[in-house]
C-alpha cells in the first residue's frame, strides 16, 4: 500500500466483520469493516466520507512468516461496533465474550503480476455478486467459542 492507490489489487487479505451481524450496506460506512491487511501489515478501508479514500487503521495487528513458499498470516483484531467514527479519539472496541455471533468472511488476493491473478475466499459467490466489500448480506457467521 505505499500509496493508497488500488490497495485491493496488492497481494492483500481481506477481512470482514460485522459485529453485530446486522447484514447491510457498509460501503461508506461502519455498519461492517473491510479490512485489506498488505504484506506490511497495513489495514485499509474506505472512510465514511463517501469520497472513497482509503483510510489506514490500526484495528489489525498481523505478523506473516514463511517456509519456503508457503506464507503464514497470523491477525488479532480489535472489533469495533457500527458507532465508530473516523476523527474520534473516543472509538473503543467491543469487548468478545462467548457465543457472540458477528458476520465474517475472508478472502485472499493474489498478485504476482500488477493485478489481482486469484481470489480466494470463505464465500462462493458468482463473479457479478462479488458484493462483500458492499454489503454485510453475504457474510457467512462466526460465533465465539472456548
Amino acid at each position: 500500500h505505499p500509496t493508497l492507490q488500488e490497495w485491493w489489487e496488492d497481494d492483500t487479505v481481506e477481512l470482514f466483520i460485522d459485529e453485530d451481524r446486522s447484514g447491510g450496506d457498509h460501503k461508506l460506512n461502519y455498519n461492517a469493516f473491510a479490512y485489506h491487511v498488505g504484506i506490511d501489515g497495513a489495514d485499509v478501508d474506505l472512510t465514511d466520507n463517501g469520497d472513497f479514500s482509503p483510510l489506514v487503521f490500526k484495528h489489525v495487528n498481523m505478523k506473516m512468516t514463511n517456509k519456503g513458499n508457503v506464507y503464514t498470516w497470523e491477525m488479532a483484531v480489535d472489533i469495533y461496533n457500527d458507532k465508530f467514527q473516523d476523527e474520534s479519539k473516543d472509538n473503543k472496541p467491543v469487548t468478545l465474550k462467548e457465543g457472540k455471533v458477528m458476520g465474517y468472511a475472508i478472502a485472499y488476493c493474489d498478485n504476482d503480476f500488477g493485478g489481482r491473478e486469484s481470489f480466494i475466499g470463505s464465500l462462493k459467490l458468482p463473479k457479478d455478486e462479488d458484493l462483500a466489500w458492499q454489503t454485510a448480506d453475504v457474510f457467512g457467521a462466526l460465533k465465539l467459542v472456548k
